[in-house]
């Protein structure tokens, strides 16, 4: 096996982590695939742990922009939906 050096920048590397954490390979497998133009496949799983994180993510901006503007934030039942996604995202991962 012969190995290879790249240099990245920072923020190329911390892309290139997350692209190959919702996907099969590991980081070398990732890149490997990338540089002789295969596929990844996705995990269903990670891509849903994603859209869930992006839609907390968003809830919780909404939040933020509600109280900045000092409008009433949402409702007690709605938050609690904060929770409930980290918990299935959690399930979702293992």
């Amino acid at each position: 096996m012969i190995q290879l050096q790249i240099r990245l920048t920072q923020k190329e590397s911390e892309e290139i982590k997350k692209s190959s954490e919702i996907r099969n390979p590991d980081f070398t497998e990732f890149g490997r695939r990338a540089a002789l133009n295969r596929k990844a496949e996705v995990r269903t799983e990670n891509k849903i742990v994603l859209e869930i994180r992006a839609l907390t993510h968003r809830m919780h901006e909404t939040h933020r922009e509600l109280v900045s503007r000092n409008l009433e934030p949402f409702k007690d039942d709605f938050r609690s939906l904060l929770p409930e996604a980290t918990e299935a995202m959690k399930r979702i991962s293992k």
